[in-house]
């Protein structure tokens, strides 16, 4: 397997566990800290998937979402966010959002999401 996953997220506690959680199961995973390092990335990359917090330095989750989009970028997108309402979920979806977990979540909870969305585009 050689699924690059990026990783934005500016929680470098969550950020490092999820990093070697899913290089330990063959992923490849570039991680940013905040907004426009993610949105770089995702733009130079190619990443197969991103996993994307909303809040973050610089620019939102949502912000990165719609920006991706807009510029043609279809890559599944999963929102992985302390932010459970129904409210923000319907707007990361609308925005071009493939998923949404709200942490805590378990790494396998991650890892179904993830397998589901390669699935999805393969």
């Amino acid at each position: 397997m050689n699924i690059h996953v990026l990783l934005i997220e500016d929680e470098a506690s969550i950020a490092r566990l999820l990093e070697l959680d899913l290089n330990d199961l063959g992923y490849r995973v570039t991680v940013a800290h905040d907004g426009l390092t993610g949105l770089h990335l995702a733009q130079t990359q190619a990443p197969d998937i991103i996993v994307l917090d909303w809040q973050l330095p610089q620019l939102t989750g949502l912000e990165i979402c719609q920006r991706l989009r807009a510029a043609g970028k279809m890559m599944p997108i999963i929102f992985a966010t302390a932010l459970g309402d129904d409210l923000r979920r319907k707007a990361a979806l609308r925005a071009g959002g493939t998923d949404y977990l709200v942490k805590p979540f378990s790494t396998e909870s991650l890892l179904q999401v993830i397998d589901e969305q390669q699935a999805l585009v393969a």
